[in-house]
């Protein structure tokens, strides 16, 4: 990794960067659309409403115990 994107967002620079490229992706463009795209089934909630992000965390700022680095949206 670029030593400058170390120093801007620290020793998890993949995860923030991943964290804020999710959240952009998926609260700026229409979900349906993007599911339509990659041909995947529109994501609805038990009530037939569309599923909307309303924010992207990295694991370790959500809290969730695991070994294992993610985003958790």
């Amino acid at each position: 990794m670029p030593d400058d994107l170390t120093d801007e967002f620290g020793e998890y620079a993949h995860e923030e960067l991943l964290q804020a490229l999710v959240l952009s992706l998926l609260t700026s463009a229409d979900l349906d659309e993007l599911c339509d795209d990659a041909d995947l089934p529109q994501l609805t909630h038990d009530d037939g409403l569309p599923v909307t992000i309303t924010s992207a965390r990295t694991y370790r700022d959500a809290g969730v115990l695991t070994l294992d680095r993610g985003v958790w949206l």
